[in-house]
């Protein structure tokens, strides 16, 4: 009897325990879903957002940087000098070239250069010989001062057809000699590249340079210049405007 009580007893109080109940299946269909988060997958779907780009304040600080290289003294001396450099340089290739201009002697050095106007074609390129440095009447070409010696074959060189002769020309060395007849000493024998003869040869002496640029068509504007006074200066002074404004467009970079 007393374990039959005892059976009861524990029977009692599973009896007395909760009994879990099963959801429905009509509780089922009342779960709300939730939304879909493409976030939680993976990262691969989440929005992307643009970071603030870190070049606009790198670029400020070159600015600024530049702002206080320009206004520190030693850049400010250093563009004062450099500026009254370049007005004396300006100021002076436009006085020789006007003095070039309206001058008829040819026999005048700057520096060691001369400036010579082409009046013939005898040193036009041949289409036979298809040498280089050639050169048509109306150029005009800048000679260098060399020594009557150093001349060699090959190259343009200006020279006095005589020793008294106040006239030039300017041929290329196809020979250069070490005596003439029983005369030592060095003795060049030109010719023009569109010439068919040789000229007379000519003794050190008589050489005054060698051709080291050409500026094609150039003689005709120093004529036009010389004829047309006021001209000329109206265009010498456009031409110095125009280098300035040019100096100013670079500087302020």
């Amino acid at each position: 009897m007393k374990q039959q009580r005892v059976k009861r007893h524990r029977n009692s109080s599973l009896d007395e325990q909760p009994r879990k109940k099963k959801p429905s299946s009509n509780s089922k269909r009342t779960q709300k879903k939730q939304p879909y988060d493409k976030s939680s997958v993976g990262g691969k779907n989440r929005r992307r957002t643009r970071q603030p780009s870190k070049q606009k304040p790198q670029k400020k600080k070159q600015q600024l940087k530049m702002q206080k290289n320009r206004s520190s003294p030693k850049n400010k001396m250093l563009k004062n000098v450099l500026d009254l450099l370049f007005y004396i340089i300006t100021l002076g290739l436009i006085c020789m070239s006007i003095l070039f201009a309206f001058s008829d002697d040819q026999n005048k050095t700057i520096l060691g250069y001369r400036i010579f106007n082409v009046l013939t074609n005898s040193m036009a390129p041949n289409e036979r010989d298809q040498k280089q440095g050639g050169f048509y009447a109306g150029d005009v070409i800048i000679v260098k001062d060399i020594q009557g010696n150093t001349a060699k074959e090959g190259e343009v060189i200006t020279y006095r057809p005589s020793m008294k002769s106040e006239a030039f020309l300017t041929h290329r060395v196809i020979k250069k000699l070490d005596h003439l007849n029983e005369t030592k000493g060095t003795y060049y024998v030109t010719k023009g590249d569109n010439n068919d003869t040789e000229d007379l040869p000519i003794s050190e002496k008589q050489v005054v340079g060698k051709k080291i640029l050409v500026f094609p068509k150039i003689g005709t504007i120093l004529k036009f210049i010389r004829k047309n006074f006021i001209v000329s200066i109206i265009f010498m002074l456009s031409v110095f405007g125009f280098i300035l404004v040019i100096k100013m467009y670079v500087f302020s970079k």
